[in-house]
């Protein structure tokens, strides 16, 4: 042991004493070289004491009448005013029972050290109650005296252990049972969770070495800096330093070696430590809400909740004790258990991306279902008898495991919909497994096609499920017809009639506000040419009276024809139609000899009774273009205002 700034009294009192306390083993005589510049004495526990005069040179080694394992050397004045010695040279001689370690391949994760920095006035390392700490420095001018325990090597304290455990090293105390954790404030915390690794490395001197903190990456240090931190408040303590000075330069001495059971202990500690950080990124990965591809849990409400809870936990883990991380570790096992993925609904509009290749299930009409990019991804229907029936046409998907997934006229057999469960899932993708026609799941094959595949669970098989929330009607001109199973929102600029019989017309009454589910529906726009409108998609199904039905799937030739929309000699209406139907069109069963209804709003006056009018050469006739005509034509006319229709 060295002192590099000399032995000093910092008070002018005659008779103040100050122990210096060293542990290298037995200590068997040391050598003084300096000058005294006071007079004083020094005691050494098991040796007489020596005397100084005022001005003295010294060169003195002194043998102990009795070789002490620990030593305190007593510095007493003996006049007034400050006393000293000032020392060049303070060597102590023993029989060492610790082993310095010269070389990091000497240090292991079953020894025991004890950590001095190279001035080593300022004491050892030593866990405190709450921090890591420092004790048995000396007193002198520029450092006030640390804690006042003494050093010593058998003290479970002011031993440690840097552990290497899964390729990182950790830095525990044998006395608290407890690891060197991240710095709060200044100081680094003890706590029963490795939260903190360690690294070491040379120091800036031989047999020196650097102890870095992987949270800060800043070396540890013993600072004569006073912590305020209540009960375990100290003048010198663990800090984090960046410069390399003396303080940071540690030398590590070798008192012990581990039991096995002190090791089995200490991986326990780490390994419920992992399992736990673990289990929280798994948690992590979970998006908690009400949509599709979020999870629902009774405990947790939203992502923010989860994301709070996370971090509330890994604050905890920064003063605890170690039987807190598995109990913490089943509490969050127990929230992962009760996840549940949000499916989808019946009667939901869906489209399915697959989470391997960003490409979407698309729409053919007939045979293989090909992956497009999102511009052109289909927008299927989720039936209540789970069937996929596609928005496009109405024809329904199909797929048997082994065999290439396709549209077919008919229904095409169920799907049921799971999350994905393979060895490594994506949180929030479902399996989208086949029923009835096979058992596997349907899969993104690598020829750009949809296949079955029989295994069920592959990366290949995972979907990320959006749902629509409005869908697009086509108008090729001022009408469409429209039949959904859901209330939609009739968007401005759009009028929905539903239809009533009467004789050779069909009296269209407008809805306003919802379009309702499950009826035959006229829609009107004041436009030509095609144009495309979407509505919004709503929750409710609500029904109303209409002579207009319809279905999502497409059905083939009814017998016999129905009634759809169309033109007749330019006049709208709905028109006998013998051929296929598609899905998702209001259409009319016909009775017999019927071809056909006009349309009738409802105010449309008879020709008959404008005949007994006098049309004045000033009367003003448009189309319902809003075209100015001559005369009266067939069909729905305006004259002053007032629809005529002409037969």
């Amino acid at each position: 042991m060295r002192s590099s700034g000399g032995l000093y009294t910092t008070t002018s009192a005659t008779g103040y004493t100050y122990n210096l306390s060293v542990s290298e083993g037995k200590i068997t005589s040391y050598t003084i070289v300096g000058t005294a510049v006071g007079a004083l004495s020094i005691k050494p526990d098991g040796g007489s004491a020596e005397e100084f005069s005022a001005s003295a040179s010294v060169n003195k080694k002194v043998t102990l009448d009795t070789p002490a394992k620990q030593t305190s050397f007593k510095l007493t004045t003996l006049g007034s005013g400050a006393q000293w010695l000032n020392v060049s040279q303070f060597i102590i001689e023993y029989e060492s029972d610790a082993t310095m370690v010269s070389s990091l391949s000497d240090i292991t994760s079953d020894g025991i050290y004890m950590l001095e920095p190279h001035n080593a006035e300022r004491g050892i390392m030593y866990a405190g109650t709450a921090y890591m700490d420092a004790c048995g420095g000396h007193a002198n001018t520029n450092y006030p005296a640390n804690k006042a325990t003494a050093i010593d090597a058998t003290d479970p304290n002011q031993q440690f252990v840097l552990y290497t455990y899964g390729g990182n090293t950790y830095l525990y105390n044998v006395g608290r049972a407890k690891f060197a954790g991240v710095a709060d404030g200044l100081y680094y915390k003890l706590t029963g969770a490795p939260v903190n690794t360690w690294s070491v490395s040379a120091g800036a001197y031989d047999n020196y070495f650097h102890l870095m903190s992987g949270a800060d990456s800043k070396m540890a240090t013993i600072n004569a800096w006073t912590n305020t931190g209540g009960a375990d408040s100290k003048d010198y303590a663990i800090t984090g330093q960046t410069d390399n000075e003396e303080a940071n330069n540690l030398l590590l001495k070798r008192v012990g070696t581990l039991t096995s059971d002190q090791q089995t202990a200490i991986e326990t500690i780490i390994t419920n430590y992992l399992t736990l950080q673990s289990s929280l990124a798994t948690l992590s990965e979970y998006p908690i809400g009400t949509g599709l591809g979020t999870y629902n849990n009774a405990s947790l409400a939203t992502d923010e909740a989860k994301e709070n809870l996370i971090s509330d936990i890994q604050e905890g883990l920064k003063d605890c004790a170690s039987s807190d991380i598995p109990t913490a570790n089943s509490n969050v096992t127990s929230l992962i258990s009760a996840m549940s993925l949000n499916m989808p609904s019946s009667n939901s509009f869906l489209r399915f991306k697959a989470n391997a290749t960003g490409k979407y299930i698309g729409f053919a009409d007939s045979g293989k279902q090909p992956l497009v990019d999102e511009e052109y991804a289909g927008v299927y229907l989720y039936t209540a008898d789970k069937n996929f029936i596609s928005y496009n046409q109405g024809c329904y998907l199909s797929a048997s495991v082994g065999n290439a997934v396709t549209a077919v006229g008919t229904v095409g057999g169920a799907f049921n919909f799971y999350e994905t469960a393979y060895s490594t899932p994506t949180r929030g993708t479902y399996r989208i497994r086949v029923v009835g026609n096979g058992s596997g799941s349907i899969i993104a094959w690598t020829d750009g096609y949809l296949n079955g595949w029989g295994e069920g669970d592959h990366s290949l098989c995972e979907w990320i499920v959006e749902e629509v929330t409005s869908l697009p009607v086509t108008f090729a001109g001022e009408y469409a017809s429209f039949y959904s199973p859901v209330d939609l929102t009739i968007p401005d600029g759009v009028e929905a009639y539903t239809g009533t019989v009467n004789g050779d017309y069909l009296t269209l009454n407008e809805v306003t506000g919802t379009l309702p589910a499950n009826t035959g529906v006229i829609l009107r726009r004041q436009s030509e040419g095609t144009t495309t409108v979407y509505f919004p998609v709503l929750s409710t199904t609500t029904p109303a009276e209409s002579a207009l039905t319809g279905s999502v799937a497409a059905q083939a030739a009814v017998d016999g024809g129905v009634l759809v929309l169309g033109k007749n000699e330019d006049v709208w209406g709905i028109y006998n139609y013998e051929g296929a139907l598609g899905g998702f069109k209001a259409y009319m069963t016909k009775s017999a000899g019927v071809k056909g209804l006009r349309f009738d709003f409802g105010n449309t006056t008879a020709i008959e009774e404008v005949l007994h009018e006098t049309l004045t050469d000033h009367a003003a006739i448009y189309n319902l273009a809003g075209q100015r005509l001559n005369k009266l034509q067939r069909g729905i006319n305006l004259v002053n205002g007032k629809k005529v229709l002409v037969k």
